[in-house]
């Protein structure tokens, strides 16, 4: 058997799935090759450069609202806080 590749776990080597036979189809997406890149055009990176630049003011945006809200109600929070009836 010199020259056949050793199988560890797999109980018949000459099966039809190991020989590369497709017994049935299996439903998957072809692999990206990956020398494959979309042409993209100075105008399309500058659109997405745009778009990303637009998508993070208002992330931050909506950050600093947060923020300020979070900060405005903490006075309140602490007041709240201290004149709390304690019960048992």
């Amino acid at each position: 058997m010199a020259g056949m590749p050793i199988f560890a776990d797999v109980p018949n080597p000459h099966s039809d799935y190991l020989k590369g036979n497709k017994t049935h189809q299996i439903n998957m997406r072809p692999a990206m090759n990956t020398v494959d890149f979309p042409n993209v055009t100075a105008d399309e990176i500058r659109a997405i450069e745009a778009r990303a630049h637009e998508l993070r003011a208002e992330a931050m945006a909506s950050f600093l609202r947060a923020l300020g809200r979070g900060i405005a109600a903490l006075p309140a929070k602490l007041a709240a806080l201290v004149t709390r009836p304690r019960h048992a």
